[in-house]
């Protein structure tokens, strides 16, 4: 998550130089600015969520990580993609910081799950 939030932080420092590589479009820069901002929101939670997840997974817990995911993606993602980018005119932004809502959310779900560690009978059925 440091190492993401790190990454995240260096591109969105020097995003208007970074950006400049691609466009001279002073409208395309002023949109990706902050999406580049909020990235560094989204990061963190995104890598919290990948590693928490891969790691019920690999302990044979699948179906809590498909479940969450599908009902997160389609439930927060969407819905609030929406709910920021059209209805409250945020745009491409919206959409990114409903992404990070989402990451987060996920995250914060494997986390707790980690830490009750109901996984452990699957490998306790393996293991015997």
């Amino acid at each position: 998550m440091l190492a993401s939030t790190i990454a995240s932080l260096v591109l969105a420092y020097g995003g208007e130089t970074i950006l400049a590589l691609f466009t001279e479009d002073p409208s395309i820069i002023m949109i990706g600015l902050p999406v580049l901002w909020a990235i560094v929101f989204v990061e963190p939670g995104r890598a919290m969520n990948i590693v928490l997840m891969s790691s019920l997974k690999s302990t044979g817990d699948v179906q809590f990580p498909f479940i969450i995911g599908i009902i997160s993606m389609w439930g927060i993602a969407v819905t609030l993609s929406y709910i920021l980018g059209i209805h409250f005119g945020l745009g491409l932004l919206g959409v990114w910081l409903a992404q990070g809502i989402d990451e987060w959310l996920r995250g914060c779900f494997a986390l707790n799950r980690w830490l009750s560690k109901p996984w452990e009978r699957f490998t306790k059925a393996v293991l015997n």
